[in-house]
């Protein structure tokens, strides 16, 4: 071969080369910009931030300085930020539990994986001392309550633990939509479906959704190693950042009126958005016209 063939496959090899880092740069930006789309569709509206509130509220009303609330599963996670978030003086707890709903998950369940439950239970302080510094404490399980099983197999576990826990001080503090309030016990604090659905139902759909992992018996064994906290979705950690900005909001703006069910517009966040778009623009400009 030629110097001037060399020469003209170099030049041919490196117009490849630009040619897939321009496609993959399209692609990238392509997926950035579906990213920021759903993330931004995925925002709660200024109405079901008002929801979460309300109910979050509610939770603290009914419970006493000193009560611990407990979180149970993937369910009530976006009610214990936005409780988190509005510094309500109570104990919060959040617990991963799954397919505790399903009776014949819960019969079929060997008894090491109950035991190995019952040791992570002690590992987050469900244990003899919970009750050492206030013995009048108690500990309210939160959950949407539909067939009312998975809390029931979850307290059952819980009293499994010590003696000291009974039904005077394990509870339950359930939520759901109307139609499940008239169908359970009359105690279940009623939620606006479009809030619980997503609040709760999306999880099940995409885990990007979700502040929690699922936690099913057949794992209970190795829940030492067990990644209880993996990486947050863009959309988990766009809604946290959102309840904690509008919290601070509503605390200077007392008595503001609601955005009317719009998403709530944040200097920072638009600006993130904003950015990213000029970003995108510059890059195609450089890839047409240099």
């Amino acid at each position: 071969m030629t110097t001037i063939q060399q020469n003209f496959m170099a030049l041919n090899q490196a117009a490849l080369s630009q040619n897939n880092t321009a496609i993959e740069q399209h692609y990238r930006l392509r997926n950035e910009s579906d990213s920021i789309n759903e993330v931004s569709s995925s925002l709660f509206t200024d109405e079901q931030l008002t929801e979460l509130k309300r109910v979050a509220t509610e939770m603290f009303e009914k419970t006493a300085p000193g009560d611990c609330l407990l979180f149970l599963g993937r369910s009530p996670l976006w009610i214990a930020e936005m409780f988190k978030a509005l510094n309500y003086p109570r104990d919060v707890l959040c617990i991963p539990y799954s397919g505790g709903s399903k009776l014949g998950s819960v019969i079929n369940t060997p008894e090491e994986a109950f035991d190995a439950y019952k040791e992570f239970l002690k590992s987050k302080g469900l244990n003899t001392s919970f009750f050492d510094k206030n013995p009048d404490r108690k500990v309210y399980i939160v959950d949407r309550i539909e067939t009312g099983m998975s809390v029931i197999s979850f307290m059952t576990l819980v009293k499994e633990i010590t003696p000291k826990f009974n039904k005077e001080n394990c509870l339950i503090l359930g939520f759901g939509d109307i139609t499940e309030a008239e169908s359970c016990h009359s105690g279940l604090i009623v939620m606006e479906r479009d809030t619980l659905i997503e609040t709760c139902k999306k999880h099940a759909q995409k885990q990007k959704y979700t502040l929690g992992v699922d936690f099913y018996s057949d794992e209970w064994g190795n829940w030492k190693q067990k990644d209880f906290n993996p990486k947050k979705s863009d959309i988990v950690v766009a809604r946290q950042a959102q309840i904690a900005s509008w919290v601070q909001k509503i605390r200077v703006k007392k008595g503001s009126s609601p955005n009317n069910g719009h998403k709530p517009k944040y200097l920072f966040f638009n600006f993130i958005v904003l950015s990213l778009y000029l970003n995108q623009a510059l890059v195609l400009y450089q890839l047409l016209f240099w």
